[in-house]
């Protein structure tokens, strides 16, 4: 279950903040507002989640589940970092219509972070 669920945070992460860096890149044509900063956020926060997701999936795959428990949990945690940034803190806040819902899309990841660490022997 541990795996599925790391697997399930990847791609729901990497759908969500697709959307965002196609919707920064529409609004970088815009002369007065320059959202290259931002591009660059979002894209270093959706390489190292998703890099760590997949690891800590292999690891729990693997039967290291303490390792792959721990990656898994830490990717979750910087993931909701990411969305609160683009939800609440950024300038648009393009992801301020998901609210405090949008925190169920980085479930998987938690709960494959906490499964893996909990099934460690």
């Amino acid at each position: 279950m541990g795996p599925f669920l790391g697997w399930l945070g990847v791609a729901d992460f990497i759908i969500l903040e697709f959307w965002l860096l196609l919707t920064y890149f529409s609004l970088e044509r815009l002369p007065a507002e320059p959202f290259i900063s931002q591009i660059y956020i979002a894209g270093t926060i959706t390489a190292v989640s998703t890099v760590m997701l997949i690891c800590g999936s292999y690891q729990i795959m693997k039967n290291r589940p303490k390792k792959g428990g721990i990656l898994n949990l830490i990717a979750g945690i910087t993931m909701a970092f990411g969305y609160t940034y683009f939800a609440f803190l950024s300038k648009p806040q393009l992801l301020n219509w998901f609210g405090i819902t949008g925190y169920l899309l980085l479930a998987p990841a938690l709960i494959s972070g906490v499964t893996g660490i909990a099934l460690e022997k």
